[in-house]
């Protein structure tokens, strides 16, 4: 079991990483990046969850075993304790997405996946990350940040601090604490904003307006615009981009389209280990 250590209110020091991701089989290759991202700079053992679900819908199909234990060996080639687990979470996924009432048909399913961390069987704390986000240093710089008290902490969103409201949190990098999220029912009253209320960003507007208070994070941590010197976390997401010229980013870094030539030059030697394993993973 993970073991905290340090004084109160202040950062606190695990043993371990543990890193939550989720998606279906098309967010596979997104995760094994960002994975071993984590794992080209984590110092720490790492623990990774995956959750994922079979639908009844064009996206439904489950990231299967076999690529779960493609993964859990490259990570239990660390020597150090790190492994994967894959959660099965179709019953409690089908029974939120009977329930709601403003979610579009279009709409990615598995992106609803987080709001079920308080049903899954983890403890403690954990990083939850979205497929297109990519480690620059070392998780545990992040992993180990004071949340406060609260139950989540995250950075603010790029744009939804300007349209929406100033602590808009970007929800593709999300820090949580699983008992304090719990004991205020914090996933549950996220939940109950998408039964309740129309919607146009269902898993981040049940997050920003599920009346919680966030624990507001500094941008290294989840830089959506361009890397600086000390990024912890690049976040490629899915949007406009004005430069160099006005387009819309699918907020897929593993196909090579997202970086500039300064981010490629970082993340290389993580996107040829991603190349390799991607392609001897198709070769088994």
């Amino acid at each position: 079991m993970d073991t905290f250590s340090g004084k109160k209110g202040m950062s606190t020091i695990l043993d371990r990483i543990h890193l939550l991701y989720c998606g279906g089989d098309k967010d596979y290759d997104g995760i094994l990046f960002s994975a071993l991202s984590a794992m080209r700079r984590t110092k720490r053992p790492i623990t990774v969850t995956v959750y994922t679900a079979a639908l009844d819908h064009p996206l439904g199909r489950p990231v299967d075993e076999q690529k779960a234990n493609y993964l859990r060996a490259l990570l239990e080639r660390r020597d150090d304790g790190s492994t994967l687990a894959l959660a099965d979470m179709t019953s409690p996924l089908e029974k939120l997405l009977s329930a709601l009432t403003s979610v579009k048909d279009t709409e990615d399913p598995y992106a609803l996946l987080p709001l079920l961390a308080d049903v899954g069987k983890e403890e403690g704390r954990i990083l939850y990350l979205d497929r297109s986000a990519l480690f620059c240093g070392d998780a545990g710089r992040l992993f180990d940040c004071d949340l406060k008290g609260r139950a989540l902490g995250g950075v603010r969103d790029l744009w939804g601090s300007f349209f929406c409201r100033t602590d808009y949190v970007n929800c593709g990098v999300l820090l949580i604490d699983l008992g304090e999220a719990r004991k205020e029912r914090f996933f549950a009253a996220a939940r109950r904003v998408l039964t309740e209320y129309r919607v146009h960003r269902p898993f981040a507007d049940a997050v920003n307006y599920a009346g919680k208070p966030l624990c507001l994070l500094p941008e290294i941590y989840n830089e959506q615009f361009a890397l600086r010197r000390d990024t912890v976390v690049r976040h490629y997401c899915a949007g406009l981009r004005l430069f160099p010229y006005p387009h819309r980013s699918d907020g897929t870094p593993e196909n090579g389209y997202c970086m500039s030539d300064r981010e490629y030059r970082l993340f290389k030697r993580v996107y040829e280990e991603y190349l390799l394993q991607r392609e001897g993973r198709k070769a088994r």
